[in-house]
């Protein structure tokens, strides 16, 4: 009887059964583990798995541990620290409308979507005064960035959905804004839909 094992086409381990002897005495050396093997029973074992279990984190991923996962796909902007700084003051002015309360002036394509947020707040009372705390930004390109973030109403997060929310800022004529898209996200929590841009 002969097992050949192969590695890509090749063999790799090679083992062959040439004596059967039936009933015969048996060496105790003949399953004696090697020099230096560590040998422990199953209840040793399962203890073992249970004691490194025990130290794992538990949990869903932090923000800054999701954020390792963006690969850039391109560089920088040329002053991170500007940009993040200004991604920062977007998000924590979300709900900044302009005079006359129709275009939300922080938000990418944001016209007419100030109608869209007092929507919002009708289901949602106080979304308006909503504060979104920026937790950690990665840039993916110059123009473009990834943001966890986090909404607080009076101080404290009304819901797990939004603790650790993952968004985007994007950087439209030198400004750093909201990306449409996740305040889309933000106002369907409520049950708001946009309209398409530029209606």
């Amino acid at each position: 009887l002969r097992r050949v094992d192969l590695v890509d086409g090749a063999p790799a381990q090679v083992t062959e059964f040439v004596e059967l002897a039936v009933g015969g005495p048996v060496d105790d050396a003949t399953f004696a583990p090697g020099a230096g093997t560590t040998v422990q029973t199953a209840a040793q074992e399962a203890a073992r798995i249970a004691a490194a279990r025990s130290t794992m984190a538990v949990g869903p991923p932090t923000s800054a541990a999701r954020a390792e996962q963006y690969v850039p796909w391109g560089r920088p902007p040329d002053d991170p620290e500007a940009a993040e700084a200004a991604i920062t003051a977007a998000f924590a002015r979300a709900s900044e409308t302009d005079p006359d309360g129709r275009d939300l002036v922080n938000v990418q394509a944001g016209e007419g979507l100030g109608a869209s947020q007092a929507a919002a707040a009708r289901r949602y009372p106080g979304a308006e005064q909503a504060e979104w705390l920026v937790e950690i930004i990665r840039f993916v390109c110059p123009d473009e960035a990834v943001v966890w973030f986090t909404i607080e109403l009076g101080g404290r997060v009304p819901s797990p959905i939004v603790s650790g929310r993952r968004g985007r800022a994007v950087r439209v004529d030198g400004r750093w804004l909201i990306e449409r898209g996740t305040m889309a996200e933000v106002l369907g929590l409520a049950g708001v839909t946009l309209p398409p841009p530029g209606d």
